[in-house]
């Protein structure tokens, strides 16, 4: 994925959003670091 050229650049617009893209990074590394579905039973 590429990152949109007013986030790349330095801007106020860049600064601005860079809380919205810090928390959306720890909400993506938590919601991945969870463990995965344990059905219980083993399946081949």
């Amino acid at each position: 994925m590429k990152t949109p050229a007013f986030w790349a650049k330095r801007g106020i617009l860049a600064h601005a959003l860079s809380p919205l893209g810090a928390l959306t990074a720890m909400l993506t590394a938590r919601r991945v670091a969870k463990a995965g579905f344990d059905p219980g039973i083993k399946i081949i």
